[in-house]
């Protein structure tokens, strides 16, 4: 132990303990923190594939239903033309 002057006491032992475990909780710390970090970027990587997913299903259902469409103006114009036809012959 130190005197430090006006009545206050250093104690080296002490200084040394409280070092120490101040030292090993830094660590303890930097682990937990390095764990959460992986698990952040473990989450990004899953919301990037979760995306990239999403992506490729609106493609896939963008030309799904441009295909419909034109399906539907085909199925359209066949009804429209024998419509026609049906006139064409009543008519006669």
């Amino acid at each position: 132990m130190k005197s430090l002057g006006g009545g206050y006491v250093y104690d080296d032992k002490h200084h040394e303990r409280e070092t120490m475990h101040n030292t090993k909780a830094a660590a303890r710390a930097a682990e937990r923190t390095e764990q959460t970090m992986v698990e952040i970027a473990d989450a990004m990587r899953r919301q990037l594939d979760l995306a990239e997913s999403t992506r490729l299903d609106a493609q896939r259902s963008e030309k799904f239903t441009r295909m419909m469409g034109w399906i539907s103006l085909g199925v359209s114009v066949a009804s429209l033309g024998a419509a026609v036809a049906a006139v064409v012959v009543t008519v006669s």
